[in-house]
C-alpha cells in the first residue's frame, strides 16, 4: 500500500478500540499509516477535524462516527481525499461522497443491526484479511469484544455474545494486558462484569478528562514496558476523575428541589464528559431522572445548553424528552442519551419536564431471578453462576437473587467511603459506589434481605507462608430491614 491513511478514532471506548483494531492491522502492510482525534470536550464527528487532518492523506479512514457528515465528506472529496466510513449509528441521510460501511443502511442484510463500531471495523478487517492474506485478525477480537461491551450493545445477540466471549478468552493487545494488570484483575478469569466495573472506568477516564490520546498510544503499543507505564498514568487518571466526580455530587445534592420530579442540573464547570456520569450518580442516589446541562463547546451555539440525561427503571426518558418542547434535540438510548435546549428556555424546560411526570409512577422496580438461603451459597454455586453468566451485559444482566435474614455483625468503609462492607459468620457483603450515609444508615446487629449478585474472591497470601484465600460475597444492589 502506498497510499498516505489517515485513521480517525472517535472519543469513546468504542471508538479507540476501533481504531486501535484498523490501525494495528493495516500497519502490518504499510508504514504509510496513522491516526488522529480529537478529545471529548469537542464533540464527535470529523467536522470537528476537516482541517487538521494530516498532510498528505490520500485515504482518510473514519471509524464509529460520521455517517451522516454529507457536507463534510463532499468537502473531502473535493479536495481529493478518498473517505471510508466504518460506523454502526443510526443513518439520517444518504452520503454519497464516502465509502459507508454501516449495518443500519436501508439496503443492507447484515443481520447483526446491534454491532458496535469495534465489532464492525473488526468484520471488515476480516474481509481485507482474505484479500491480502495474513492472520492477523484473530490476535484482534480482545479489542472488538471489550468495544462491544463497553458500548452496551445487546448481550442477547449471538454475534456480539461470541465476540465478547472470544475476547474474554483470548487478551492478546499488550496495552489491555496492562491495564488489567494495573488495577489487579486476572485474564485468564476474565468475566464481563469486570470489563464494565472495572475495566471500562479505567479506560473512560481518560476520554472524559480530555487524554485519549493515552489510550490510543496503549492499544497500538508492543513494547510491555511502555504499556506498563501508560496504564499506570490511567490508573492516576482514574482516581481524579473518583474525586472529581465525588466532589460534583456533594457540590450538586444541596442545591436541589426535593419536589422536581425530574431534576434538572446547570453546572457549566464539570465539562462534556462528566455530565453523564453525574447524571447517572443523581439518578442512582434520588431515584428520579436527571438531565445535567452544561455549556457547549461549539461557539456557534453559544445561545444553547447542552447535557446528559439518565433514567430510572424501565422509563423511557429519550421518548419522553424528546417528546418536550423546548427540547432542541434528544438523542442516544432509552435510559441514557444527550440532549439540548436555547439558554432561555431554561425555566420553562424544566416546568415542561415537570408537568409530564405529574401524573406518572416512577417507582423503580428491582427484579431478580430467584430466592436463595443464605446457608445454600457456596463456592460451587457461585462457580456454576458465573460460569453461566461470564458473557452479560445490556439486555442480559448477571443473575440477581434475594437472600433473606442476613444477620450483619459489623461493617467497614473502603475506598474513602466510596464502598461499603458487611460481615456475616459465612459471606462477606459489599456495595461499590455507595452514596454518601449510606455506611451512617447501614444497620450492625441486625437482619437484613438483600438483592444482588454473587461473587468469589480469590486471592493470594505471601507471608509467613503462601495461602490462597477465598471468601464467598454478595455484591449489593438494594436491602432492607427483615421482618
Amino acid at each position: 500500500m502506498k497510499e498516505r491513511i489517515a485513521v480517525h478514532a472517535d472519543v469513546d471506548f468504542d471508538g479507540v478500540t476501533s481504531a486501535a483494531i484498523i490501525y494495528n492491522f493495516l500497519k502490518q502492510y504499510t508504514n504509510n499509516i496513522c491516526y488522529f482525534h480529537a478529545q471529548r470536550r469537542d464533540g464527535h464527528g470529523i467536522y470537528l477535524l476537516k482541517d487538521k487532518i494530516p498532510e498528505g492523506t490520500e485515504l482518510l479512514i473514519i471509524v464509529d462516527s460520521s455517517s451522516n457528515e454529507v457536507d463534510t465528506c463532499k468537502e473531502l472529496s473535493e479536495r481529493g481525499i478518498e473517505v471510508i466510513i466504518i460506523d454502526h449509528h443510526t443513518i439520517e441521510t444518504k452520503n454519497e461522497y464516502c465509502t459507508l460501511i454501516n449495518p443500519q443502511q436501508e439496503d443492507c442484510s447484515y443481520p447483526n443491526k446491534n454491532a458496535s463500531g469495534a465489532l464492525i471495523t473488526w468484520k471488515m478487517c476480516q474481509v481485507l484479511e482474505d484479500r491480502l492474506g495474513g492472520d492477523i485478525c484473530k490476535n484482534l477480537i480482545d479489542l472488538a469484544g471489550t468495544g462491544v461491551h463497553s458500548d452496551q450493545m445487546s448481550m442477547l445477540e449471538p454475534e456480539n455474545r461470541y465476540v465478547v466471549n472470544e475476547a474474554l478468552n483470548n487478551i492478546k493487545n499488550m496495552g489491555l494486558k496492562s491495564a488489567l494488570k494495573a488495577i489487579g484483575l486476572n485474564e485468564s478469569k476474565l468475566n464481563a462484569t469486570e470489563i464494565a466495573f472495572f475495566l471500562s472506568p479505567l479506560i473512560n477516564a481518560a476520554t472524559r478528562l480530555d487524554r485519549i490520546e493515552l489510550i490510543l498510544q496503549l492499544f497500538t503499543s508492543d513494547d510491555p514496558v511502555e504499556c506498563d507505564k501508560l496504564a499506570k498514568t490511567l490508573k492516576k487518571l482514574n482516581n481524579e476523575r473518583k474525586k472529581k466526580q465525588a466532589e460534583a455530587i456533594d457540590r450538586i445534592l444541596p442545591t436541589i428541589e426535593p419536589s422536581d420530579k425530574c431534576v434538572v442540573v446547570l453546572d457549566t464547570t464539570l465539562g462534556k464528559g462528566f455530565n453523564g456520569l453525574i447524571a447517572g450518580d443523581l439518578a442512582n442516589q434520588l431515584q428520579k431522572p436527571v438531565i445535567v446541562l452544561g455549556e457547549p463547546t461549539d461557539e456557534e451555539k453559544r445561545d444553547e445548553y447542552h447535557g446528559s440525561f439518565r433514567s430510572i427503571g424501565s422509563f423511557n426518558m429519550l421518548d419522553f424528552v424528546s417528546s418536550i418542547p423546548e427540547a432542541l434535540f434528544a438523542g442516544g438510548h432509552p435510559a441514557a442519551g444527550g440532549t439540548g435546549i436555547k439558554k432561555c428556555d431554561l425555566e420553562k424546560f424544566k416546568k415542561s419536564l415537570n408537568e409530564g411526570l405529574s401524573d406518572r409512577d416512577l417507582e423503580n422496580v428491582l427484579y431478580y431471578e430467584l430466592e436463595i438461603d443464605l446457608k445454600e451459597i457456596d463456592e460451587p454455586l457461585i462457580k456454576e453462576i458465573k460460569k453461566l453468566y461470564k458473557v452479560n451485559g445490556q439486555n442480559f444482566k448477571e443473575a440477581r437473587f434475594l437472600i433473606k435474614n442476613i444477620f450483619i455483625s459489623d461493617k467497614q468503609e473502603l475506598g474513602g467511603g466510596s464502598t461499603v462492607k458487611a460481615y456475616t459468620d459465612k459471606v462477606e457483603l459489599l456495595k461499590f459506589r455507595a452514596p454518601k450515609g449510606y455506611y451512617d444508615h447501614f444497620p450492625v446487629f441486625s437482619n437484613i434481605d438483600v438483592i444482588g449478585t454473587l461473587n468469589m474472591n480469590e486471592f493470594t497470601q505471601w507471608k509467613p507462608y503462601k495461602k490462597i484465600i477465598k471468601s464467598n460475597q454478595i455484591f449489593i444492589d438494594a436491602y432492607c430491614i427483615s421482618n
